[in-house]
C-alpha cells in the first residue's frame, strides 16, 4: 500500500515522507519483542509525488469494529495490553509520543487478534505538545481526546453502545500505559493532553462545528473513568481558549 503527501512544498512534503519511513522502521523493529503487535513495514520511498510505500495490513481499524462488536472482559484487557506493550516500544525506539494514537489507526484482525498501528505520521492539524507531559501523557490523552471527540460529533450520538465499548477500551489502555512506561500517569496531566487533543479535533472543524462541540459536545460527549479520575470534553469556556 502507499501513502503520498499532496500538501505543502515539494521538499517538505519529501522530508515528512523520509520521517514517516524511518519511524515505521524502527516502530517495526521494536514490535518483533511485542507479540500480537505489527506495524506496516516500509518498503521504499517515492519521488512523485513525495511518499512511501509499505507492505499491505490486514484487518479492520478498530474504531469500526467495535460500532458492531461488544468485548468480554479477557478480550478488552488483552487487547489494552498489547496496545500499551507497543507503545511503550515506541517510546523507548524513538523517544517521542507515538503520533496520531487512536483506535481509527489501529487495524484489528480478528482470526488472530493481531493489532497493527498504521498512520504513524502527524496529523495535519498537529501542535506541539504541551510542556510537562511524558511522551505517554501525550499518548494516552491523544487516544483519550479522541475518544470523546468521536462520541460527541453530531452523526454519532445515537451510537451509545460503540462509545460505551471505545471508552472501557481507552481506561483499560491508560491503566495498562502505567506498567509499559514504568511510572504513573498523573490525572491532572492527562487531562490537559486530552484537552489539548480534543479541542485540536473540535477546532479542526468549521466554525460551526467548532460551536457545537464547544456548548452541546460539552454536555453529550462520553466521560471516561481512569481509577478515581475522569476525563470529559472540556467545558465551553475552556475549549474556546
Amino acid at each position: 500500500m502507499r501513502k503520498t503527501f499532496h500538501d505543502g512544498p515539494v521538499a517538505g512534503r519529501q522530508a515528512m515522507a523520509r520521517c514517516e519511513f524511518a519511524r515505521l522502521e524502527r516502530f517495526a523493529a521494536a514490535l518483533e519483542d511485542v507479540p500480537g503487535a505489527a506495524c506496516p513495514r516500509p518498503l521504499e520511498l517515492l519521488t512523485d509525488p513525495p511518499g512511501l510505500r509499505m507492505q499491505r495490513a490486514a484487518g479492520v481499524d478498530l474504531f469500526a469494529f467495535l460500532r458492531h462488536h461488544r468485548l468480554g472482559a479477557p478480550l478488552r484487557e488483552r487487547l489494552a495490553t498489547t496496545m500499551a506493550a507497543a507503545i511503550g516500544a515506541y517510546v523507548r525506539a524513538l523517544g517521542e509520543p507515538c503520533p496520531d494514537f487512536k483506535f481509527d489507526n489501529v487495524l484489528f484482525d480478528p482470526l488472530d487478534a493481531t493489532l497493527t498501528f498504521v498512520d504513524l505520521g502527524a496529523p495535519q492539524d498537529a501542535v506541539a505538545p504541551e510542556t510537562g507531559l511524558s511522551p505517554y501523557e501525550v499518548t494516552a490523552g491523544d487516544l483519550l481526546g479522541s475518544v470523546i471527540f468521536q462520541s460527541a460529533r453530531p452523526g454519532r450520538l445515537r451510537h451509545r453502545r460503540q462509545h460505551a465499548e471505545t471508552a472501557a477500551l481507552a481506561a483499560a489502555v491508560v491503566r495498562a500505559l502505567e506498567g509499559a512506561g514504568g511510572v504513573p500517569l498523573r490525572p491532572a496531566e492527562l487531562g490537559r493532553a486530552a484537552e489539548a487533543a480534543y479541542r485540536r479535533c473540535a477546532f479542526g472543524r468549521s466554525r460551526r462545528r467548532s460551536a457545537w462541540y464547544a456548548t452541546a459536545g460539552y454536555a453529550l460527549g462520553r466521560r471516561v473513568r481512569i481509577g478515581p479520575a475522569t476525563v470529559g470534553p472540556p467545558a465551553p469556556w475552556r475549549v474556546a481558549r
